[in-house]
């Protein structure tokens, strides 16, 4: 799972290098610590052979679906089923993009000291070398999703999923029209620890300062 993602400084995101320069007005990306489903994602989607920056509704809403009131709309996706689940099979075939982010958190679950229940412990993830990365996504409209995998080493004692991290090759094969079902889902596995890490925070407000 994934459900929350940070861009902590907007100025990274045109080193993304499939964007090329200035992938969108300045201004329009606005700093986030605690980016959360319901908010604008910032994305890269092809329109006529083209990558383009495009800022999506972090919740998919299907075209089909005329009264999406009251309806929840995910904001992840299980990349093992999404392919088939009727849900997501029209985005997955015709709608992926790439969800760039600078890190994202996740909660391990732990028992309570006190006995009863369990207590919860937000750990801020991202790449050991700062920059920004591509998650694996799906669109519909104005709407997104990300897709999820199983963890790697370094997120398997945090959690039992882990958003669908593409280094730079996988994401353009990922946002290729022509590809199958089959090539695309050889893209999803979980990202390569080494290149990662992880530490414990005491609230979303500030990711950096680490909890000791």
């Amino acid at each position: 799972m994934c459900g929350r993602t940070t861009r902590t400084n907007p100025d990274l995101f045109p080193e993304f290098s499939i964007l090329g320069p200035a992938p969108l007005p300045p201004g329009i990306l606005t700093q986030s610590n605690n980016v959360t489903p319901g908010q604008e994602q910032f994305a890269v989607v092809m329109e006529d052979g083209t990558p383009t920056a495009r800022l999506l509704k972090w919740g998919l809403v299907p075209a089909w679906l005329k009264d999406p009131k009251g309806k929840p709309a995910p904001f992840n996706a299980r990349s093992e089923t999404a392919a088939s689940k009727p849900y997501f099979r029209d985005a997955f075939r015709n709608g992926r993009c790439l969800v760039i982010v600078d890190g994202f958190y996740e909660w391990q679950k732990k028992p309570s000291p006190f006995g009863k229940g369990v207590t919860k412990q937000p750990f801020f993830i991202h790449m050991q070398s700062g920059k920004p990365f591509a998650l694996a996504g799906l669109y519909a409209g104005n709407s997104c999703t990300i897709l999820t995998t199983t963890p790697n080493t370094l997120m398997a004692p945090v959690h039992d999923r882990m958003p669908c991290i593409l280094n730079e090759r996988n994401a353009r094969i990922w946002l290729a029209e022509s590809s199958d079902v089959s090539t695309l889902q050889a893209l999803l596995h979980p990202y390569p620890a080494s290149e990662m890490e992880l530490w414990p925070v005491g609230d979303l407000t500030d990711p950096f300062k680490k909890l000791i």
